[in-house]
């Protein structure tokens, strides 16, 4: 029984990560998978990179926050208004070693994870919310360590 439970568990993960990269293609991002790598979105390659250590939950975590930066980037003079600070960091990378910098890129970490739960809402993804939680808060202490510690660096 609870061999099947498990399986029942991990084909709705299944279904419900492969919903979220048909949204990801639609917008014309493919999403690759990269063994011990990092979550992350290239805007330039058109390309949303998922590690494949973490577990099956996670990776759908993963998926929808690296969404989330879709959605709120697609909009280039709204997100310019929104984060003049990561943007102006990316004109002119001397720009990236500054608090405004870091701080802008904080906020937009946090509305990218809000709008990844938000289109999980709207493709009809059930979420553990408590998961959820704690693994966004696990993500964002490290940009908020990130973004005290790391001084004069540059974010790559």
């Amino acid at each position: 029984y609870i061999i099947a439970v498990v399986s029942f568990f991990m084909d709705i993960l299944e279904e419900s990560f492969q919903k979220v990269a048909n949204w990801a293609k639609n917008k014309g991002f493919s999403v690759v998978f990269e063994h011990n790598g990092h979550n992350n979105i290239s805007f330039d390659d058109m390309i949303i990179t998922i590690n494949t250590s973490e577990g099956p939950e996670t990776r759908l975590f993963s998926l929808l926050h690296e969404c989330g930066h879709v959605l709120v980037c697609q909009d280039f003079q709204r997100y310019k208004e929104a984060f003049p600070g990561v943007w102006e960091g990316t004109i002119d990378k001397r720009k990236s070693r500054s608090k405004h910098y870091r701080v802008s890129l904080v906020e937009e970490e946090m509305l990218a994870w809000r709008r990844g739960l938000k289109l999980a809402k709207r493709l009809n993804i059930p979420i553990n919310e408590e998961k959820w939680n704690k693994h966004k808060a696990d993500c964002l202490y490290t940009y908020l360590r990130w973004a005290v510690i790391t001084v004069g660096k540059v974010h790559g």
